[in-house]
């Protein structure tokens, strides 16, 4: 599991973090604190992983996460296939870099 984090230039205070396993290129979690979201921390880190991780890269989104589902399409994720588990029903999402974005 690799973790890279968003830091505040200024006050070091920590924006947001990914975690992804990278022997799956696999994001476990995508995280920005609540007065960060909405000012392009998710989507840096989103665009970070271009930098130490190839192509493609998979996440399971919930279904009823409606704002995270908008912002991986938004960044060009798209879905590959729907499933259940303890948490509820998700998506399985893949982003391949054909679209063009930076993740």
């Amino acid at each position: 599991e690799i973790i890279h984090v968003a830091e505040d230039p200024e006050s070091g205070a920590l924006l947001g973090f990914i975690s992804v396993w990278s022997k799956e290129h696999f994001v476990h979690h995508l995280y920005v604190t609540p007065d960060q979201q909405r000012c392009g921390t998710g989507s840096a880190l989103l665009r970070s992983l271009r930098s130490w991780l190839p192509l493609p890269y998979r996440l399971k989104c919930l279904e009823e996460n409606h704002a995270a589902l908008a912002f991986y399409r938004r960044h060009g994720w798209a879905e590959l296939e729907r499933g259940t588990d303890t948490l509820g029903d998700y998506l399985l999402m893949e982003y391949d870099g054909r679209d063009g974005q930076a993740g």
